[in-house]
C-alpha cells in the first residue's frame, strides 16, 4: 500500500509459486490519472535499474522549487501530486498553479498540466506565495 493521491492502490512484488525463476510484478490502480503517476514515479525508475542502465544514462525527473499562485487545500497522511500549470515571470522565477478541483477522475486536466506539484505526505492545507516543489513532466523535456 503507498500513501499517495492519485495513485492507489499499487502493488509491487514477486511471483514465485511453479515458476522456475521468480517473476517481477507491477499492479497499477485502474484509474488512468492513478496509473500515470505510479508509473512515472516507481515503475519506469524501476524498469530502467532492472535494465542495468547507468543513472547518467537513465531519464531526468526534474524537480525544482517554484511559488503558488494559489491556495491548496491538504489533508496529512498522504503524499499529494496535484496537476499544476508552471511557468516563469518576468524575474525568471518558476511559479505554478493548480487546478481547483484535483479529483483522479479528471484525466483531461493532464492535457493542460506541465507538471506535478508535489506535497509532502505530512504537510496540511499550502497557501499562495509559499514555496512547493514541482516535477515538471518528463514528456515535456526529454
Amino acid at each position: 500500500k503507498v500513501a499517495m493521491k492519485p495513485g492507489k492502490p499499487f502493488v509491487f512484488g514477486e511471483l514465485t509459486q511453479n515458476l522456475a525463476k521468480p517473476v517481477l510484478y507491477f499492479g497499477l490502480p485502474g484509474n488512468p490519472l492513478s496509473t500515470v503517476v505510479g508509473s512515472l514515479q516507481f515503475v519506469i525508475p524501476a524498469l530502467w535499474q532492472m535494465a542495468g542502465a547507468a543513472p547518467q544514462e537513465r531519464p531526468m525527473q526534474l524537480s525544482l522549487t517554484a511559488t503558488l499562485k494559489n491556495d491548496i487545500k491538504k489533508s496529512a497522511g498522504r503524499m499529494d501530486f496535484q496537476r499544476g500549470i508552471m511557468s516563469q515571470n518576468a524575474a525568471g522565477e518558476f511559479e505554478v498553479e493548480s487546478f481547483s478541483k484535483q479529483q483522479s477522475h479528471r484525466i483531461k486536466q493532464l492535457s493542460h498540466a506541465n507538471c506535478f506539484i508535489v506535497l509532502a505526505q505530512d504537510s496540511g492545507n499550502v497557501a499562495a506565495g509559499e514555496q512547493v516543489l514541482v516535477q515538471p513532466f518528463p514528456w515535456l523535456y526529454s
